[in-house]
């Protein structure tokens, strides 16, 4: 049994002497040029840490270096040497098989080995939680190591200090920090959008349910009751009715069910987005019509006086270079700035007025 302890005991000092070359950057600063043939001073001889350990050791590298070397017993030997103890234990606990006092003494072996690594790793918390209460290091979440220092630490490679209160860019590698500023951790991305409607863009009857449109297009009933009634008074008075009129778009029909919203790969809309035409942002069916008869913007207007009491909601005429827009606003929300406006003149010069 003592052979057996023995020849573990003796792995485990081979395990740890291998990586005693990688320890040496447990030292942060102050270390000599690797390089006999470079004359530069202040080369890093070890390019892949943040610090430049050739500089000069300051007062934060000593924080540096013990936070270092307590992490690396905890982390890299600690559990070697546990392992190899419970590997050790469990052999006694099955070779004393049939002898009492071996089985007890395997027994408080692998419990003194658990109490054990139990007081180290409590001691390693308490250690760094100390250190963060007097502001020696701060947590960074288990991702990022636990607990890092931070205070300064000159000669760090630019862009490489988010894990110290203040930024210290050593540009010029001459460990002396060129800029020297408060740490402000970036904000967080936002998160990606919601897949939303988008996913019903081959289904457009998903789609329209997807905006809470009709499927398939078509007018609001309002919309319908408003051109029958501009269409009677013209056919009254003109003896003709105001012609083929523009309502949902049939140019680009899957507008219809997104509500001018681009949301589809290659889309492209006849009207801007929430226009009328699509229901504005919340109007079910089509609360917009484009006649080509720009010509009868006066009398459209009274047509749309005398028939704005009987609709019992406002209606908004709009006069374009080659048509006339007639909508319906409070329906759905849109062709709001014509409503709030009342009546004037866009900066295109184009004419309009609204019954309320």
């Amino acid at each position: 049994m003592k052979k057996i302890i023995v020849t573990i005991l003796i792995l485990a000092f081979l395990f740890l002497i291998f990586p005693y070359k990688s320890s040496a950057a447990l030292v942060p600063c102050g270390w000599p040029d690797p390089n006999p043939a470079t004359k530069e001073l202040f080369e890093d001889p070890e390019p892949a840490t943040p610090e430049n350990e050739a500089c000069p050791c300051s007062f934060c590298h000593f924080f540096l270096m013990f936070g270092r070397i307590i992490d690396f017993i905890t982390w890299k030997i600690v559990p070697l040497i546990g392992l190899l103890m419970l590997i050790a234990g469990g052999i006694m606990f099955v070779v004393s098989s049939g002898n009492p006092e071996a089985l007890s003494r395997a027994k408080k072996f692998l419990l003194a080995t658990l109490i054990g690594l139990f007081i180290i790793y409590a001691a390693w918390l308490i250690l760094h939680t100390i250190f963060t209460v007097v502001k020696i290091e701060k947590w960074t979440g288990i991702a990022e190591g636990g607990f890092s220092v931070k205070c300064m630490v000159p000669g760090l490679k630019p862009s490489e200090s988010p894990e110290y209160d203040y930024i210290c860019e050593d540009k010029n590698q001459n460990c002396v920090c060129d800029v020297w500023e408060e740490y402000v951790p970036p904000p967080p991305p936002p998160p990606p959008p919601p897949p939303g409607c988008k996913i019903y863009c081959d289904n457009h009857q998903d789609l329209a349910n997807c905006y809470d449109v009709p499927y398939p297009e078509q007018n609001n009933i309002q919309l319908t009751l408003l051109i029958g009634c501009l269409d009677d008074k013209a056919t009254a008075e003109l003896g003709v009715d105001l012609g083929h009129t523009f309502t949902y778009d049939e140019t680009h029909k899957i507008c219809n069910y997104t509500r001018g919203e681009k949301i589809c790969e290659g889309q492209q809309c006849s009207h801007s987005e929430h226009s009328c035409h699509y229901g504005g942002k919340t109007g079910k069916g089509a609360l917009a019509a484009d006649f080509q008869k720009e010509h009868l913007f006066t009398l459209v207007k009274d047509y749309a006086a005398a028939c704005q009491p009987e609709m019992g909601t406002a209606i908004c005429v709009l006069k374009e270079k080659d048509h006339l827009h007639i909508s319906l606003p409070l329906l759905g929300d849109c062709d709001m700035d014509l409503y709030n406006a009342g009546e004037g003149t866009l900066p295109n010069g184009n004419p309009f007025k609204c019954f309320k």
